[in-house]
């Protein structure tokens, strides 16, 4: 991928929550920056510890206007959809 180019998904599979967290906030304020209306969070299905996070920080960041999982045929509850204000 081009430096330049923005990414409109992040995949913090595999992470711990204390170490996905910064990246996760990070990702959402620069893809709000960017004028990124909607982008995806990758966290798996897992034990639903990194998704809980996921939700967690969407729910309280006054910037995303609606989040919800990706249709099945996309990934479904391992694939968060956050879309900006």
């Amino acid at each position: 991928m081009d430096q330049n180019e923005i990414s409109y998904r992040l995949d913090i599979r595999g992470k711990r929550p204390d170490e996905a967290e910064f990246d996760i906030i990070k990702f959402l304020d620069n893809a709000n920056m960017n004028g990124t209306d909607r982008v995806e969070i990758l966290h798996g299905k897992g034990t639903g510890a990194l998704k809980q996070l996921v939700h967690g920080i969407l729910k309280n960041n006054q910037l995303v206007k609606n989040y919800y999982f990706a249709d099945i045929e996309y990934g479904g509850a391992g694939i968060t959809v956050v879309e900006f204000k």
